[in-house]
């Protein structure tokens, strides 16, 4: 028998904005749903009434405890409190957020903050003696085998298999388990400064083809001998030169 606990966050539409059940935390669900001889609960910090949450019961979530935490509240020392009291074998996460502020660290700091080995990309996972057997999504669609001991984090792909659709009666035969959490485990979020994008750096343009006259002409839009020598002079001078030029063409040089 393993212990699992499944993490599991509220994300939201790219392009409508709507709030949704995030894509790599539906495939954390079916990764622990599959998992044989294994005791799976689920987990949830925020707001137990969110609507959203009923659909993670439609995918087979018997029964979701949702850490109560206000809005705005940091949920990683409240997690982390709970699954240090509760110890289990296997923390699965989405491998990142679907939205907001997010910043993706959170499977990162759990497990540092827990003492647990972490493996990242996960599509699927085996045990095997007393571990577990990661197979690792790399890029360009190659695959890893990673033998990781238990305890330990994981953080899923969004290469991993595809949920079971959500069902609606499954969604109404679920429970939201409201769980209180401690004052001291209530950790307001960090405060974000809003400020105007700085100016992206415009491209130069492209030098083309042909010879080393072509070249510079191109770039510079004026004949090569019409350009001042740039031969004889100190690294100082020369450094002057070309950040002069950078900034007459549009590249501010900090």
């Amino acid at each position: 028998m393993i212990n699992v606990a499944t993490l599991l966050s509220i994300g939201r539409h790219p392009r409508s904005g709507w709030p949704r059940c995030s894509p790599t935390d539906q495939r954390a669900v079916e990764l622990a749903l599959g998992q044989p001889d294994a005791k799976t609960v689920f987990l949830h910090a925020g707001d137990p009434s969110h609507p959203v949450l009923g659909e993670y019961l439609g995918l087979g979530v018997a029964a979701l405890g949702v850490l109560v935490l206000p809005a705005g509240a940091d949920p990683v020392p409240a997690l982390a409190a709970h699954l240090r009291a509760e110890t289990p074998d296997l923390v699965l996460t989405g491998n990142r957020g679907d939205g907001g502020r997010e910043t993706g660290m959170v499977p990162y700091i759990l497990a540092e903050t827990l003492g647990l080995a972490f493996v990242s990309d996960v599509v699927a996972v085996t045990r095997d003696d007393g571990r577990i057997i990661c197979l690792q999504g790399l890029p360009g669609g190659h695959r890893r085998r990673l033998a990781c001991p238990l305890p330990a984090v994981v953080a899923v792909s969004a290469n991993a298999p595809k949920p079971r659709a959500v069902s609606r009666r499954l969604t109404r035969v679920g429970r939201i388990v409201p769980i209180e959490v401690p004052d001291r485990h209530v950790v307001p979020d960090v405060a974000v400064q809003l400020e105007p994008a700085a100016t992206r750096p415009r491209r130069l343009r492209d030098a083309g083809t042909g010879d080393f006259a072509d070249r510079l002409r191109n770039i510079t839009g004026a004949a090569l001998d019409g350009g001042a020598a740039t031969t004889g002079l100190s690294a100082e001078e020369a450094a002057a030169r070309v950040m002069s030029y950078l900034s007459d063409n549009g590249c501010p040089v900090r």
